[in-house]
């Protein structure tokens, strides 16, 4: 967080300097642009509003993981090809080609998120993007030709006046130099909040919530969220743009949470 005025521009030096409350005012929208230290513990930041330390924690709350579901391998769980993927999705294929997140759904990356989903500190998704983007651009293979992003419901749009996943995908798009495809993929229907069912619930829950709503211009995209719980809003997701005819789909998502207890 910024600790003195001297960071900002002229521009907003004197607006806040006529209004002492506009940089608190500034601040508690969450513009990125004035966060140069980091938000957990107010350190210097190494990236966008974290620093060396929290970064490092975050990382180490990190699993090798299945390529598609990307949930612990075990060594019990690699077959004797070693393949990267576990036993659950050799047996069971998912739509999912390629499966991208950062970091475990604890401390501190569950923070991270619920302050921008929650508490509306929209800056916070350069932070997620940026690990995002990191982290696929460590695996050293052809990017997708697109990106686009879960769509939210009527009911967390309309409470939360923004889509967390859309403004992960806007980051990230720009930082891989790749295309955002806006009016991709929307809801077919309105489901209940996925966070208040149990994990069959959830798969039932988001059976065909999802529509492609033009023919797709690229046959490989990226399909963003922010966390991954069950892996259900994702794969149907997945589902949805492999039937409109795109070959490839990798999700990307900033978190993952440990296998799911109904």
């Amino acid at each position: 967080m910024i600790l003195n005025k001297k960071n900002l521009s002229t521009t907003i030096s004197f607006l806040v300097n006529k209004s002492p409350s506009t940089l608190d005012t500034v601040q508690s929208k969450g513009l990125g642009i004035f966060q140069s230290r980091c938000y957990l513990c107010n350190a210097r930041a190494c990236i966008p509003h974290l620093c060396t330390a929290c970064l490092n924690d975050l990382r180490q709350t990190y699993w090798p993981a299945c390529s598609t579901c990307s949930l612990a391998l075990t060594e019990t769980s690699k077959i004797e090809q070693h393949t990267q993927q576990c036993k659950r999705c050799i047996a069971k294929p998912s739509p999912v080609d390629l499966c991208i997140t950062t970091t475990s759904y604890t401390f501190p990356a569950d923070e991270l998120v619920s302050q921008l989903k929650f508490s509306s500190k929209i800056f916070l998704a350069s932070t997620l993007a940026h690990e995002i983007a990191e982290a696929r651009l460590r695996l050293k293979a052809p990017l997708p030709k697109a990106i686009c992003y879960i769509p939210s419901s009527k009911e967390s749009f309309t409470s939360r006046c923004f889509n967390q996943a859309e403004l992960i995908a806007r980051d990230c798009a720009i930082r891989l130099k790749l295309p955002l495809l806006t009016n991709l993929l929307a809801r077919a229907k309105e489901t209940q909040q996925q966070s208040q069912l149990s994990k069959n619930a959830r798969a039932n829950n988001i059976k065909g919530a999802f529509k492609v709503l033009a023919e797709p211009s690229v046959t490989h995209v990226a399909v963003i969220d922010d966390v991954i719980t069950t892996g259900a809003t994702i794969n149907e997701a997945a589902r949805a743009l492999k039937h409109s005819g795109i070959a490839q789909v990798e999700a990307w998502a900033f978190a993952r949470t440990p296998e799911f207890k109904d």
